[in-house]
């Protein structure tokens, strides 16, 4: 068994970009995660580390795709350009997070946070926090949340 494991082993190095993401998703092991992509390569770099550190499921998908079909825990939005395609990024991943899913979104440019973090809490998330650059090669912002069991979701809900 442990000729299978190693013979199917793939030493791949994440992007520092990708490094960072995993880095704040976690813990990810026997998460179902979904990675929104604006193209790129990216999206494959994540997918691979999420593998890597023992995620259930991994799904890329572009981010204006509509709505994803399977519920997640996790949604990764790499390299976000502009407030546009943040807001349709979001709403995807506000569509299919379970409840007390979280949410990890690398931005292009600092100065598009703001923005993201008014996006997120319009979207019902709390818990949004921006995280520094810890290897000192990552431009941009990355911005974690999460998707609270009872909140905005809930009422609605219970609305309708």
């Amino acid at each position: 068994m442990n000729n299978l494991r190693d013979s199917l082993r793939v030493d791949h190095a994440p992007q520092p970009a990708s490094q960072a993401m995993l880095d704040i998703a976690e813990p990810v092991a026997g998460a179902h995660t979904l990675v929104l992509c604006h193209g790129g390569t990216q999206g494959l770099d994540l997918l691979c580390g999420l593998i890597g550190r023992g995620c259930a499921a991994a799904v890329e998908m572009p981010a204006d795709a509509g709505v994803p079909v399977e519920p997640a825990e996790i949604v990764m939005i790499p390299a976000i350009r502009d407030v546009a395609s943040a807001s349709t990024a979001i709403l995807a991943a506000r569509r299919c997070l379970l409840p007390c899913g979280r949410i990890v979104l690398q931005t292009k440019d600092d100065h598009l946070t703001r923005d993201i973090a008014r996006l997120l809490r319009a979207s019902g998330f709390s818990s949004i926090r921006t995280h520094g650059d810890v290897r000192g090669d990552l431009r941009g912002a990355l911005i974690s949340a999460d998707l609270p069991m009872f909140g905005l979701h809930a009422r609605l809900a219970g609305n309708a």
